[in-house]
């Protein structure tokens, strides 16, 4: 992984979202002290022009690798058009216990944008300093690029933070992300501080990825993140049989807006390991992660030595 740790420039604050087009977007959820907005709204609009890139903003470092030959990171479904996340039939989905390890590990993330937006989503601790989460939770391309900070709350529970939250203000995302919005690289790292190793307290998740792509297929996927409906506030889980389809992974696992960035997992040997990162879907074809392969588990590796 070579890694451009660039120094992006701090521009003038864009204009926040209307009350207008919040008011047109589905994705937009409210409670009793705070309103935002799930951050795939930016990365998935329905109806939002995003020809404009726009200027980066905040503490980011940018992952940048040596292209292959043959690129095999093509996304499969492209016929069907891929969008926010999406509800399969009946909901499914059932409370997870946040004061419980793995779900301990998840965090919902209080996004704020230079604008003074404020977004929602979810991400989840591979060492006591690292989370993974989505790479539109890190780069909002329609508002300013990255965020002004970000809160990681681990283990929320409706309006208990049982283990504290921290403000986080240093992310990194594919240079893939960044300049091409390539869904295949829609993943991002958000770094705590130094004094802040908040996974030692609630625990963290290994990572794993299959050479074989056939190895996918018939093993039980578990997602659970903070949804928006519920205010970012209650983690929902649920599990389902999924496959890969090159560099994603698919699956019929409900969830909605909010929940970006939430880690799928499956058990081997009574361990937990994250084998994708949710990003979108679409409710005729199902849901999708960013899947975790070689190249990611060496970055990742790579991210933990850095910042241990």
């Amino acid at each position: 992984m070579k890694k451009n740790y660039s120094s992006p420039l701090r521009s003038n604050p864009s204009t926040p979202l209307s009350a207008d087009a919040i008011e047109k977007n589905a994705s937009v959820f409210a409670n009793d002290d705070e309103t935002a907005i799930s951050a795939e709204y930016l990365a998935y609009p329905s109806d939002k022009n995003d020809s404009n890139k726009p200027k980066s903003v905040g503490v980011g470092h940018v992952i940048k690798r040596k292209k292959s030959i043959i690129d095999t990171r093509s996304i499969r479904p492209s016929a069907n058009p891929i969008g926010a996340e999406s509800m399969i039939g009946p909901d499914d989905r059932v409370q997870a216990n946040p004061r419980k390890y793995p779900y301990t590990a998840i965090c919902s993330l209080k996004i704020r944008s230079s604008s003074g937006q404020s977004y929602m989503g979810t991400g989840f601790f591979i060492s006591p300093r690292i989370l993974l989460t989505a790479g539109h939770c890190v780069y909002l391309h329609g508002d300013n690029g990255w965020p002004e900070s970000i809160e990681v709350i681990p283990g929320r529970d409706k309006s208990e933070k049982p283990f504290g939250s921290v403000i986080a203000n240093e992310f990194m995302s594919f240079d893939e992300w960044i300049e091409d919005k390539d869904k295949n690289f829609d993943m991002g790292v958000i770094i705590l501080p130094e004094n802040c190793p908040f996974g030692e307290k609630v625990g963290w998740f290994g990572c794993k990825t299959f050479l074989d792509e056939k190895e996918y297929s018939g093993k039980t996927f578990t997602i659970s993140g903070y949804p928006g409906e519920k205010g970012g506030r209650e983690q929902l889980k649920m599990s389902g049989v999924g496959e890969c389809q090159g560099p994603l992974l698919k699956y019929d696992i409900d969830t909605t807006g909010g929940q970006s960035g939430s880690p799928v997992w499956i058990v081997k040997d009574n361990k937990y390991y994250v084998i994708g990162v949710h990003t979108m879907g679409n409710s005729s074809i199902g849901n999708f992660a960013t899947r975790i392969d070689l190249d990611f588990m060496r970055d990742i590796l790579e991210m933990i030595k850095d910042f241990s």
